[in-house]
């Protein structure tokens, strides 16, 4: 029989481990391990992380970090400690009043509130301080979570029910006595809760309550929503049941939406205003026996990447919300505690070591902090539509762009739906050999001629025999690939084996 090609499509839907090799699409990967797909539509190695404290000086891992418009500052906190960075360091401002494992920061009527689990802070550019309340009412004791709805700051507390909010545009009314504008309204009361996290949504107030004391069946789990001009108007109907946020710093809003790290997934707030059982399809069920395995610490929207990005005890998670694909990644040595948008279009990692990390995507950065991670994924098992016919795969083609460094470009090939390796092979690739024409007698001037668009192609011969091929790419450097075929031959069909 004559030789056909085949267009392989690339990996760009993310990861689905949740169906076996055979059934995934063919433009999604059954492992991948530190790819994305970038802004410009490239799928390619993530960008590499850059440390931006040259010295660990905070009081150990960072668990809250949060830019302050209305300061200018980006603010960290760690240990028993608020700090602001600046300068490839931290100075401390001041000591929390609680010791939550993670702390919320927020801007209200000119300064930076800080929830920690004692008594609600503020910072005014200066100076930590504990807040203060005109009325009579006592200042939130236990504040977890903050959120800015219309003119107030609402607080939910360490207690089961209690949602503080404080008077229009004053973050020292917190009510009681005559004048009091600020209060308490209880959410839920006596369910068996907490209020595990609040979000403006819209205008209003989603409150999400479950049973913190145990995460691995959270339930009475609920979300609610708060409505009403005024504190006389304040009505919560319930939006669902069975279904909440389990980490409140994963809740992150995204374009119209919410994002959230639930039990039994990670959901959109759309999801659970829309659906019935929204815990049947979580917008993570491609990537669930992977994200399974860990626990989430927190999540942020990096709006301008398109990135919805969760930070776990192990893997990090990017999300590309315009494709809904999941990309893994992992951080060779280093494990993430915070993730947060900062100023200047930075996205900021926190640590367990006390230091400050950025997404570093200028296009030359892909190790982190000098340590390359381990880059690789695995393609669907490809039958080429003839799942019953045995096939001779002649040639694998290849075009693909170093990006950073010397090293090589391996592929290894598996049959038997990816359990038997027949084989691999292995291109050196060299960045420094793309240099290109610049139209003039000198060679790789920045922007100039072919430089940006210099790729490799390479064919493998690969000889092998197989009912279905899965190619596995483990690069060794940072790559763009571009584009892969495969030359193949249908050989035989398989007899019946009951015949």
């Amino acid at each position: 029989m004559s030789v056909r090609s085949a267009s392989l499509p690339l990996p760009v839907k993310g990861i689905n481990s949740s169906l076996p090799v055979t059934q995934i699409d063919d433009a999604e990967m059954a492992e991948g391990l530190n790819f994305w797909l970038s802004p410009e539509g490239n799928f390619e190695s993530r960008p590499g992380l850059t440390k931006l404290t040259t010295e660990s000086n905070t009081g150990g891992a960072i668990k809250g970090i949060y830019y302050s418009p209305a300061n200018s500052e980006t603010l960290v906190a760690s240990g028993t400690k608020l700090y602001k960075y600046a300068s490839n360091g931290v100075t401390e401002i001041g000591t929390l009043s609680g010791t939550l494992t993670k702390v919320h920061m927020l801007d209200f009527n000119g300064a930076t509130y800080v929830a920690s689990g004692g008594i609600l802070q503020s910072y005014n550019g200066t100076t930590l301080s504990d807040c203060t309340n005109t009325g009579t009412n006592d200042v939130p004791p236990a504040a977890r979570y903050l959120q800015v709805r219309r003119d107030r700051l609402f607080v939910a507390s360490d207690t089961e029910s209690s949602l503080y909010y404080s008077g229009s545009y004053d973050g020292g009314d917190w009510g009681g006595g005559e004048g009091a504008d600020g209060g308490i309204i209880n959410v839920r009361k006596n369910d068996g809760a907490n209020i595990s996290g609040i979000v403006q949504v819209d205008g209003n107030l989603a409150v999400f309550k479950a049973n913190l004391s145990n995460l691995s069946n959270p339930q009475p789990c609920s979300v609610s929503l708060l409505i009403g001009e005024t504190p006389t108007d304040f009505v919560f109907y319930d939006i669902r049941e069975g279904t909440s946020v389990v980490e409140p710093h994963t809740i992150s809003p995204v374009l119209n939406d919410v994002v959230f790290c639930g039990n039994g997934g990670i959901f959109t707030l759309a999801q659970v205003q829309s659906f019935d059982n929204p815990r049947s399809f979580p917008i993570s069920l491609k990537m669930r026996p992977t994200y399974r395995s860990y626990t989430p610490a927190c999540a942020c929207y990096a709006d301008t990447r398109g990135y919805y990005i969760v930070v776990t005890n192990g893997y990090t998670f990017a999300y590309h919300v315009g494709m809904r694909a999941w990309f893994p990644w992992s951080h060779e040595g280093i494990t993430m505690t915070y993730v947060a948008n900062g100023g200047d279009d930075k996205v900021l990692f926190g640590s367990s070591t006390g230091h400050i990390y950025h997404l570093d995507d200028d296009g030359t950065t892909f190790s982190d902090d000098g340590t390359d991670p381990a880059w690789q994924l695995s393609t669907r098992a490809y039958d080429l539509k003839s799942p019953t016919a045995e096939k001779w795969f002649h040639k694998l083609y290849m075009t693909f762009q170093p990006l950073s460094g010397t090293g090589s470009v391996g592929v290894n090939y598996k049959k038997n739906s990816g359990e038997t390796v027949l084989g691999s092979r292995s291109v050196s690739a060299d960045t420094s050999t793309l240099a290109g024409w610049d139209g003039t007698f000198a060679w790789d001037t920045a922007g100039v001629g072919w430089d940006d668009d210099a790729m490799l192609q390479k064919g493998h011969m690969i000889r092998l025999r197989a009912r279905n091929m899965q190619f596995q790419l483990v690069p060794t450097i940072p790559i763009r690939l571009v584009e892969w075929a495969v030359d193949y031959e249908p050989f035989r069909r398989t007899p019946p084996s009951w015949k």
